[in-house]
């Protein structure tokens, strides 16, 4: 899968435990397991769709039947078993489709997205008119705007209704559009929704355009706009009696409508859904031997020949069919639609194709963890014992990183070795001297070694209570060995030599007793339970707290005590200084912090979509876009959880992509953000 997808199915399961069960498996691991009815009685042509979030890498997907016989004599947990009439028949995988993610999209005015918009006249069996895209001089981007007339709906209660259809990544991804209502309910009122439930109600005239933004979760959504008349169906002389405010017209436009994903940050031109490459191999008995029917598919992303099979109907006779099937996507009756799974590329090392699997799904001398799928390990009981076993496959995110033990924050002190083993005192079970094993905390969420960053011979050394110099161990990367070389820093508690001890401190950590130093691949920090403000009255970025040369532009700093909000100096984007369309200028903060706290800036932003726009991030997630002017300094606050958390300013060029024409027709603003008077208190 190139650029990922959702993968799509629809199964019809004529199964029932403990007879037999239906298991789907992406590259070995079991992501859904079906152990009862799905779909009516043979034939009935009820289905259950499955959706699957496939990020971007190779992947197998397997379609197993597990026959494991009649519940008898050996089975006398089960008591006398009565089957489902059911389960009579086969089971059946149909539909298979890879769908494209939408990736971050703007739909522009300028008649050809209009494609990406689906008519729909309401579920009310009126007759009332799609929405139009029509000239608007007061349109909050470019030079029209969608709008539908509560005076075009015919019928006494009904809707006009416009849809787009998304699919959004394994992180999900925020939804934004700009409404303008002349409405009032109960005579009209304008609704978004997304799959049905409605997300935003305007019920009254909105006096101007509003801007609004709405999560969406990872998976295939309908998002729909709707003009609603009388959604409460109150007869026509009741409805007479409700007076509407002065202005009142009866209409609701939507403009600037954008989908930007957490993930799959690439615009996706609309294709049809990628179908892939079947090869089945399928067994049917009826025998209390354990056959096993597996349909293995390997997704591709060129779409090859299309050819069908047909399959092979129930027998009592032992039958082999092999083929090759090129499935497309089919309409189908679903009775249920389950909550895609996110399916990220296997984490390293991969599972060669041919390799052997035992039982629990693991290769060869491997075990399988319960609760932890895709942890396989030689020893199981090394995991959460208090001891950080620090390469892989042990500290690993499948492993839920040695289960805690490689962190402070997650090692168990009611563990096996507590976390806290000392020279001496550490012994195995026939009386050996144990350890150092150190703390090589690679979980995101307390993020203090950056991996890729920290090659080092010797895992265990890092956070031992020894400064190890040289090496590689006394980096900003390895976290200065821990701190193991700053008397300051070095940890007592969990330290296994004492600190200082067995070998001399060599302190280069810039920041030592600032608090324990967390760091991240860009190198910005906050440190814990440390109040901050910066100005950028020192004339420069602090390497400790920035990264400000993200994306295509370098912030700058300027100074001018005239245009700064405090003091004299203030950081800046420009578009000028973008090269290129959809380039983007970044800034970035990391703030990590036991309790959490609450950042605050000052913004300053001149800018005008579609010209350029500024996006606010936490955590690689949008909480709030900017495309209108701020001209006067603006106070705003952003509250931060506890952890470690990045946010980021960034200033875009022409993030809609609009054409010559399309930005003829507005006109330009300075195109400058400005940032000033930046801070953090902790709670």
């Amino acid at each position: 899968v190139t650029q990922g997808g959702l993968l799509t199915f629809a199964v019809h399961a004529a199964v029932e435990m403990p007879v037999d069960a239906l298991y789907f498996t992406i590259n070995h691991e079991i992501i859904r397991t079906f152990d009862s009815i799905v779909g009516g009685e043979g034939g009935s042509g009820e289905w259950a769709e499955v959706s699957v979030v496939l990020l971007p890498g190779e992947h197998t997907l397997t379609w197993s039947y597990q026959y494991f016989g009649m519940p008898g004599a050996n089975h006398p947990q089960h008591g006398s078993y009565r089957m489902d009439p059911r389960r009579s028949g086969n089971s059946w995988v149909d539909a298979i489709a890879l769908h494209a993610f939408t990736g971050d999209v703007a739909i522009s005015d300028d008649g050809d997205d209009a494609v990406a918009l689906s008519d729909d006249n309401g579920d009310d069996g009126d007759s009332s008119p799609s929405w139009s895209l029509a000239s608007d001089a007061n349109a909050f981007l470019g030079g029209r705007s969608y709008i539908a007339y509560a005076a075009d709906i015919s019928s006494p209660r009904g809707s006009a209704d416009i849809a787009w259809t998304v699919v959004a990544g394994g992180d999900g991804g925020v939804l934004g559009f700009a409404a303008f209502a002349s409405v009032y309910a109960p005579h009209d009122m304008l609704e978004f929704s997304v799959d049905g439930v409605p997300q935003v109600a305007i019920a009254k005239p909105t006096g101007g355009w509003e801007q609004k933004y709405v999560e969406i979760d990872p998976g295939r959504h309908v998002l729909k706009w709707r003009l609603v008349k009388n959604l409460p169906g109150l007869s026509e002389d009741v409805l007479s009696g409700v007076a509407v405010p002065q202005g009142y017209e009866g209409y609701a436009k939507v403009d600037g409508i954008m989908y930007s994903d957490n993930l799959v940050h690439y615009e996706v031109v609309a294709t049809e859904p990628t179908t892939t490459t079947t090869a089945a191999t399928t067994t049917t008995t009826t025998t209390t031997e354990e056959p096993t029917t597996t349909t293995t598919t390997t997704t591709t992303t060129e779409p090859p020949p299309t050819t069908t099979t047909e399959p092979p109907p129930t027998t009592t006779e032992e039958a082999t069919t092999t083929s090759t099937t090129t499935t497309t996507t089919t309409t189908t009756t679903t009775t249920t639609t389950e909550e895609p799974t996110t399916i990220a590329p296997a984490t390293e090392p991969p599972i060669p194709q041919n390799a052997n699997l035992n039982a629990q799904g693991c290769p060869d001398g491997l075990q399988s963890v319960e609760g932890l799928p895709g942890c396989c390990i030689e020893e199981p009981s090394y995991l959460g014992d208090g001891a950080c076993d620090p390469w892989a496959p042990y500290n690993t995110e499948a492993c839920a990183f040695d289960l805690g033990d490689c962190c402070f924050d997650t090692c168990n002190h009611d563990s096996p070795y507590g976390c806290n083993m000392e020279e001496g005192n550490a012994k195995g079970d026939s009386g050996e001297d144990l350890g150092p094993f150190g703390f090589f905390c690679i979980d995101p969420r307390y993020k203090i070694i950056e991996e890729g960053g920290c090659d080092v011979e010797n895992r265990e050394w890092i956070g031992d209570g020894g400064c190890d110099a040289e090496g590689g161990y006394n980096t900003r990367e390895c976290g200065w060995d821990m701190g193991d070389c700053c008397e300051e820093d070095c940890n007592e508690k969990y330290s296994f030599y004492e600190c200082g001890s067995t070998q001399p401190y060599s302190c280069v950590n810039p920041n030592a007793g600032g608090g324990q130093s967390h760091t991240n691949p860009s190198g910005s920090n906050i440190y814990d339970q440390v109040s901050f403000h910066d100005g950028f009255e020192s004339n420069e970025f602090d390497r400790s707290h920035w990264k400000w040369m993200g994306g295509d532009a370098a912030w700058d700093i300027e100074e001018d005590p005239g245009t700064a909000a405090e003091g004299s100096h203030y950081a800046e984007a420009r578009t000028a200084y973008i090269i290129n369309d959809g380039g983007t200028s970044s800034l970035e903060l990391s703030i990590d912090s036991f309790t959490g706290g609450t950042l605050s800036f000052q913004i300053q932003a001149l800018i005008k979509a579609p010209f350029e726009d500024m996006v606010i991030y936490v955590d690689g997630v949008p909480t709030s876009i900017i495309m209108h002017a701020i001209p006067t300094w603006e106070m705003q606050e952003l509250e931060i959880k506890g952890g470690f958390h990045t946010v980021q300013w960034e200033h875009r060029k022409n993030p809609m992509d609009a054409d010559e024409k399309e930005l003829a027709v507005a006109t330009p603003n300075e195109g400058i953000t400005r940032i000033d008077d930046v801070a953090f208190h902790p709670y």
